[in-house]
């Protein structure tokens, strides 16, 4: 039977890995063919094993059966998942399928899945995968569904859906609750740092100005985001923008880490308009910090056309502020 225990745990521990690609909108869905292939094999080289000399014995029984049960479950599962995946490249790819042939189709795994949670009520595998499916076809009850996933197991994946399940939805603390849970039960998943900090960043005014979750508590779940995510990626020069770019919408922002994250921008970004904003950004950080004569040196190599109203701005702004620093002078302030 090691054998067996052996395949079995592979077969479980790449079942958590199928979970977290089905379950992640950023992966393509074209990637399954081959795995379910692998995973297939996995699972009848499991079953064949509960066949062996072993099995046969009256102290295996039990166990033999069981492990069959699992596996022809899972064999389900996968090949509901199949169909699933089916569905949506036909969707993806625009098939001059008929109409009708596609609500059919689609008909056939509403109904595959049905039938397969009626029979395993408590498959959390299942209920995170259905739930995912029913969000990316429209259907009302997926909230439920993930619900009750996210009761038997914790799962960075389900309370990531559950939270923009609750946002479509317009219960914004509910979305940022779950959207917190998700980095707790994954704080090192990038996507879920990510998907976090800009549905946060999205739900927090009316958070704020219905009094159900304090600004600060907000900028600082999303201060933690982005810069774990700039931690996990210190050469991605996207996470590392957005990341710059999180300290404007701040209540209170920390000008000297924002300019420290500035600088971590620059040297990633290539020559012409990508390093040009950069150093009009860096330049605006510098007047927040009344250091405005480095700022008007910065802004003297961003000469982009595109550029050209952001840097008035700030020259205006340069100007204003030393305007008011000479009428403080001159009035013995």
């Amino acid at each position: 039977m090691a054998g067996a225990d052996v395949l079995a745990g592979i077969a479980g521990e790449f079942m958590r890995f199928i979970i977290g690609r089905v379950l992640s909108a950023a992966e393509s869905r074209f990637f399954w063919a081959i795995w379910l292939l692998l995973f297939a094999a996995l699972l009848f080289a499991c079953s064949s094993g509960a066949h062996g000399p072993a099995a046969g014995r009256a102290e295996n029984t039990g166990t033999a059966a069981g492990e069959r049960d699992f596996s022809m479950s899972q064999k389900r599962l996968l090949e509901i998942v199949d169909e699933q995946e089916k569905l949506f490249a036909k969707l993806d790819s625009n098939s001059r399928m008929a109409g009708s042939d596609l609500i059919s189709q689609k008909s056939r795994v509403d109904g595959m899945w049905r039938d397969y949670i009626a029979r395993n009520p408590r498959d959390f595998d299942a209920l995170a995968i259905y739930g995912k499916y029913l969000r990316d076809t429209g259907s009302s009850s997926a909230r439920d569904i993930l619900e009750r996933a996210d009761k038997l197991g914790r799962s960075a994946a389900v309370k990531h859906q559950l939270a923009a399940c609750f946002a479509e939805e317009g219960r914004f603390g509910e979305a940022f609750k779950y959207a917190k849970e998700s980095v707790e039960a994954d704080p090192d998943g990038l996507f879920y740092l990510l998907q976090a900090a800009q549905l946060s960043a999205v739900v927090r005014e009316p958070l704020v100005e219905d009094g159900i979750v304090p600004r600060a508590e907000i900028d600082s779940f999303i201060f933690k985001c982005y810069s774990r995510a700039a931690s996990l990626r210190p050469r991605d020069r996207r996470i590392q923008t957005d990341f710059a770019l999180s300290f404007y919408d701040y209540e209170k922002p920390d000008w000297n880490a924002a300019l420290a994250q500035w600088d971590r921008v620059i040297p990633l970004c290539a020559l012409g308009i990508e390093r040009q904003t950069a150093l009009a950004n860096k330049a605006r950080v510098l007047v927040e910090l009344n250091r405005d004569a480095e700022a008007a040196e910065i802004l003297k190599s961003v000469n982009l056309k595109p550029l050209e109203r952001a840097k008035a701005l700030l020259i205006g702004e340069i100007g204003r502020s030393a305007a008011e620093r000479s009428a403080k002078s001159g009035t013995g302030d």
